[in-house]
């Protein structure tokens, strides 16, 4: 996938207009598929697209187990004092888990395994989602029943941030539903 940021997205659903400059976003399904782009926040990139060796879906993988251990340990494993000590990291450094911070043995394995320098043993890169969700830090998980879940309702904020005025004039019933709104469109 080369990029599905929410300002990418918006320019390609059915009926909205997009720039003859801006071409689609590519969506690759199939695990085996290469490719040479390099985007991405620098942090997250994986070894191989910094290695300029061809990528699979397997990237997604490795975002995936950088952003956990962000999750988990309010830093990214890899990062450096400028982009060249980060890639320099991401190839070489060794993956370690501060002892300050108490995180499961599962989560920690996890991780690991999604940080695999060599695309083909990392975690996810065989049978994509499902290999992952067989994963001992998902045990407690039951897959089908999140289908058939409704997320939590927000809480209702208690003070709009902003130097928009505009922003200022949005009305909330009791529940925290938005009754009305200023241009709120996100696609």
């Amino acid at each position: 996938m080369t990029s599905c940021k929410p300002q990418v997205v918006k320019h390609s659903l059915p009926g909205k207009r997009r720039s003859r400059s801006q071409p689609p976003p590519t969506f690759v399904a199939e695990p085996d598929t290469q490719s040479n782009s390099f985007v991405g926040t620098e942090e997250y990139i994986a070894p191989e697209i910094i290695t300029g060796a061809g990528h699979s879906s397997a990237i997604d993988w490795w975002t995936l187990g950088i952003l956990l251990y962000e999750m988990l340990y309010g830093r990214t494993p890899f990062r450096g004092k400028n982009r060249q000590k980060t890639f320099s990291n991401i190839l070489y450094k060794d993956l370690t888990f501060p002892s300050s911070i108490p995180v499961s043995l599962a989560a920690r394995q996890l991780i690991n395994a999604l940080l695999q320098r060599d695309p083909a043993s990392r975690l996810g890169s065989t049978t994509g989602a499902n290999e992952i969700k067989q994963h001992p830090f998902f045990r407690e998980i039951n897959w089908p029943l999140i289908r058939n879940m409704s997320p939590p309702p927000l809480d209702v904020p208690l003070q709009l941030i902003g130097k928009d005025p505009v922003a200022r004039n949005i009305n909330w019933e009791d529940d925290g539903v938005l009754v009305s709104s200023v241009d709120m469109d996100i696609f």
